[in-house]
């Protein structure tokens, strides 16, 4: 729903990827992740966090804070 809010740190081993559904995007700064399944986010390191806001329902996301670097694809 739009407003939501997603908070997601990666301690574990291995990185994180974020996954979006079909018709959604996900803009870090200036960028922005491929439209649909085929557009990712990418953790590079362990500690890396982000929080990411709906804001635009089942389309957009943007990402209003993150540590470390978040590879968009």
């Amino acid at each position: 729903a739009q407003g939501s809010i997603i908070r997601i740190t990666n301690v574990g081993a291995g990185l994180i990827t974020i996954a979006q559904n079909a018709s959604e995007s996900i803009r870090i700064g200036a960028a922005t992740t491929t439209v649909g399944v085929g557009g990712t986010l990418t953790a590079t390191a362990t500690g890396d966090s982000i929080e990411l806001l709906c804001y635009v329902a089942d389309t957009t996301w943007v990402v209003l804070s993150s540590i470390g670097t978040w590879n968009a694809v």
